[in-house]
């Protein structure tokens, strides 16, 4: 235990306490990157120091690689460690599903992240497909409410096997000025220009797998936007039933770029059609952008709603 608690110490006085002189806030922490979770004693030790240095809302993501049935089972009979770890982590979930005991089990509901992802191939269109479809299927797929790219911006020396995958921009040679804009910003921007921080990702009805391949997701904003209902804006997923009919984002995408360590699947274009909810009655037409191999980021023509009902053309 006294390793334990050494090891909790070296990783908030070397690492955390750093961190946090360049960020205000520092909203979660893993356990071990990649490697067996650890015992709950660590855990449990690591929770006990971060409230003694000051991160009370510092967050554990317990796993942080894969979710092993184990550690829920851990959880079930320990519940000041099941407390400490409100958040597990998988890395490149793809078509993997959280251990059912995860949902069935009781005290051991937990949020689902796919705390690394992103390892596209390259910068081009296959590497933003690859970010663009993990990025929305996660939720749909394995109920995962957040993505995490690794990396964000890359600043490397060629050549090195993983180099062309994260967000970019990515610049080889940063001492001239030159950088290059992958397109993974492009399916990104999807996403981020058309929602805010707090936003909720739609269950239920809002989401789901297409016929022909590819997903659909919707999104709404968080609680304070909502009427009558209660809630928090970190209660999670709801139904758009509640929403107040001022905000929706719906995102539909047949995205078949290769990612390092998924499959790629197959898609067929398709039309697709879907009925909004009686708040947006008033809506008659939505603002339509598009993204694909050719071009980026450009605004169609709005998409008009009759009697509530949309209906879009996507091609392959």
């Amino acid at each position: 235990l006294r390793l334990c608690c050494n090891n909790c110490m070296y990783c908030i006085r070397d690492y955390l306490l750093r961190v946090a002189t360049l960020l205000r806030t520092i909203v979660s922490q893993g356990i071990w990157n990649e490697r067996p979770w650890g015992t709950p004693s660590y855990v449990k030790a690591l929770r006990a120091s971060l409230d003694a240095a000051g991160f009370h809302t510092t967050q554990i993501v317990g796993s942080d690689g894969a979710v092993g049935n184990d550690e829920v089972v851990a959880m079930q009979a320990d519940p000041a460690f099941s407390a400490a770890v409100p958040i597990l982590g998988a890395h490149y979930p793809c078509d993997r599903k959280a251990p059912a005991s995860m949902w069935e089990l009781p005290g051991v509901q937990k949020i689902y992240w796919s705390s690394e992802d992103n390892s596209g191939i390259s910068g081009n269109w296959k590497g933003g497909g690859c970010w663009g479809r993990s990025l929305l299927q996660n939720f749909v797929k394995v109920n995962a409410t957040s993505t995490i790219s690794w990396s964000t911006i890359w600043a490397a020396y060629e050549p090195w096997m993983y180099l062309g995958s994260g967000l970019g921009p990515s610049a080889w040679e940063p001492w001239s000025g030159n950088y290059s804009v992958y397109m993974t910003v492009w399916t990104n921007a999807h996403v981020g220009q058309f929602t805010e921080p707090g936003w909720h990702y739609v269950g239920g009805e809002g989401c789901g797998l297409l016929p022909g391949g590819g997903s659909y997701t919707a999104m709404v904003p968080p609680a304070s936007k909502f009427s009558g209902t209660g809630q928090k804006a970190s209660d999670g997923p709801r139904s758009v039933m509640q929403a107040t009919g001022t905000d929706i984002t719906l995102i539909i995408e047949k995205l078949e770029g290769a990612c390092l360590r998924c499959q790629v699947p197959s898609t067929t274009s398709e039309t697709v059609s879907f009925k909004l909810a009686p708040v947006y009655a008033h809506v008659t037409s939505l603002a339509c952008w598009l993204s694909n191999s050719s071009t980026q980021f450009v605004r169609l023509a709005d998409v008009p709603v009759h009697a509530g009902i949309i209906s879009v053309h996507v091609a392959r």
